[in-house]
Order: C-alpha cells, then structure tokens, then sequence
C-alpha cells in the first residue's frame, strides 16, 4: 500500500507540474506561489480525498473525491494533449495564448464525450466450447465506492435481463468499505442468479476479510483458494497475487482434475501458455481497464499483457474484460464498461 500510494503522488506530481508549468507560460502567468498551490493541492487531491472517506463517511467528502477523480481524468488528457502540443509548435506559428485556447477547447470536448461514454455499459458476448450449453456472466473491476449506487443498480438489473447461469465477479468489487459502500455492496442482494467471488488487489487494501465476510452475508460464494463442482464444470479460484509465478505456482498446487472442463476465476491477466499447459480451459479476469482512457492503453501494456479481449492456445481460451466500473475518474475515451455473457457452447 506504501508502494502504490507513493508511486501515485510521484506521477502525480510530476505530471501537475508539467501541465501547470506550460499552460502558466501560454497564457502568461507568473509561476508563484499559486503555480505551487495547485500543484501540491491537485498531487493529493485523489489521495487525500479517499484516505478522508475511509475515515470519515461524508457527503462533502465523497463529493470532493468524485471531483478529484474527474480532474484526474482532465489532466491526464491535458497531459496527452500537451505532449503532442509540443511538437506541433514547431511545425505551427501561432501566438501562446491561441495555442492554450485552442487546447482548453480539445480538452473540454474530449472531457464530455468521456464522462457521457463512463455512464454506459455495454455488453460484450463470448462463445467457447463446454461440456453442455451454459450462459455465465462476467463482472469485473466494479469499484464501488468509485461507482455510485445508481451505476450499481443499472449493472444489477441490467445483468438480470441477460437470464445468466451463474454470475462470475473477478475482483475489485469494491474501492471503499465505509457505511455508503456497505449499503450498495446490498444491492447485489438483487441478482437473480448464483454470484461466485474472487478478490482483487483493492480488497486488500481496504480490508479483504471485511470484504469477504460481507460478501457471505449476501449468499456470495467466495471462490479464493477454492474448487467449486457446477455440474461437469469445474470452477477454481485464485484471489489477486501481484506476483505472476506465484500465482502459477498456487494453481498448480491445487487439487483439480486436469482431465475435467475447468474454468479458472482470478483478477490480473495470465500468460496464456501457462494456462494451456495446466489444462485451463477458460480464464475470466479484468484488472487493467484496457487502459480506461486512451493512450493510456499503450502504456498498460508495459505492466499487464494481454490488456484486453479472447485469447486462444490450443484448446485453452482466456477473456481479459475492459471491466464493468471504473476506478478513479469517472471517464472511458476508447474504451468501454462492459458486462460479459460467456455462452458455452
């Protein structure tokens, strides 16, 4: 948890002071101390706002963090788009401050179109071959807490519409745990289906055994460390391991039958070699937003491979899913919330 939160107010930092430092040029404003403001203010703004809303559960403070979100979002397209600037000053002759317009405007579109786009969820159907027909439904990446419970209720009476089997939840189901995220979590109550649960990396840092305890309460059944018999198919879980050969190393210690059907729950992206060599048949898992807002796609595939989509080896199929929520800003520019139906077939 010191690690990522130490990573994040790095990059933070850095890419407030960038974007503050040219848009304080182009439009000519001394760089004081109101340049500083802005920049430590806006470092800790997302930070400092979800540590305050775990402690204190606060309609003022879940507004604050909501906004720090969207200025996450903001800045990171005001980043994007000063980069290209950069070299297009160059090739341009233009005045500074036309430059800045010019760029607040492309901003402010590309804002709107994201934060409309984030209201959506859309569906995104797989076929694979199983033992008998079957309809499951994956969610992932719901971030509750991040996600109010209007967009909780949609994907609940949306997922009911899809008649699903069984409902598989691949992880970072929730973002928060106070009193509000508790009440939503009650919402799942609503599915009309089976739910089957593995943990994410942000269970763990807000609270995992909490999580799951809750989760149990509502009749949730908790895959982590599990083999569950549904019919011919055999569904094993694995919660959130940062470490990929750890993770390889926990599934092939576990007791499954490598001649069954088998379909494996976990959160982060798996090589698929491994899996076709360890007789998986199917992996469901989310994790990496297929980068949530573009280009930051390009830059998730440095981390986590594949980001996204159905990949298949030989006989062994596995979906990375754009995920059904969203974490920090409340945008998707290139991407996609998403409910997926897995219909085997």
């Amino acid at each position: 948890m010191a690690f990522f939160i130490g990573t994040v107010l790095a990059i933070s930092f850095l890419m407030h002071f960038y974007v503050y430092w040219r848009l304080f040029g182009l439009f000519g404003c001394k760089r004081r101390w109101g340049f500083w403001l802005l920049t430590l203010v806006g470092t800790v703004s997302l930070i400092g706002s979800r540590i305050l809303e775990s402690y204190y559960d606060s309609y003022v403070i879940e507004v604050i963090f909501v906004a720090a979100g969207y200025w996450l979002g903001v800045l990171w397209l005001l980043f994007c788009t000063l980069l290209l600037y950069e070299i297009a000053r160059w090739v341009v002759s233009h005045a500074k401050r036309t430059g800045g317009i010019a760029i607040l405007a492309v901003i402010c579109v590309l804002s709107a179109y994201a934060t409309v786009n984030a209201r959506r969820i859309t569906v995104a159907t797989i076929q694979v071959p199983g033992p008998e027909p079957m309809r499951l439904v994956q969610l992932s990446d719901v971030h509750i807490g991040s996600m109010n419970a209007a967009f909780i209720r949609k994907m609940v009476e949306k997922t009911n519409r899809l008649n699903p089997d069984k409902i598989l939840i691949t992880g970072d189901l929730v973002d928060t745990f106070g009193r509000s995220t508790q009440n939503t979590l009650k919402l799942l109550a609503d599915f009309e289906a089976p739910i089957y649960f593995v943990s994410g990396n942000h269970e763990h840092y807000v609270g995992r055994q909490d999580v799951l305890d809750a989760l149990r309460r509502l009749n949730v059944t908790i895959m982590d460390d599990r083999i569950e018999q549904l019919g011919p198919i055999q569904l094993i879980g694995i919660p959130d391991m940062t470490d990929r050969q750890q993770a390889q190393g926990v599934l092939t210690g576990m007791p499954y039958d490598r001649d069954a059907y088998t379909i494996l729950m976990f959160h982060r992206p798996m090589d698929i070699a491994f899996l076709e060599k360890a007789g998986i048949d199917l992996t469901l898992v989310g994790h990496a937003h297929a980068g949530q807002i573009f280009p930051f796609n390009f830059i998730v595939r440095f981390f986590e491979y594949p980001v996204y989509g159905l990949h298949r080896r030989g006989d062994s199929f596995l979906y990375v899913t754009s995920g059904t929520g969203l974490w920090g800003p409340r945008m998707r520019l290139g991407t996609n919330n998403e409910i997926v139906v897995v219909e085997l077939q």
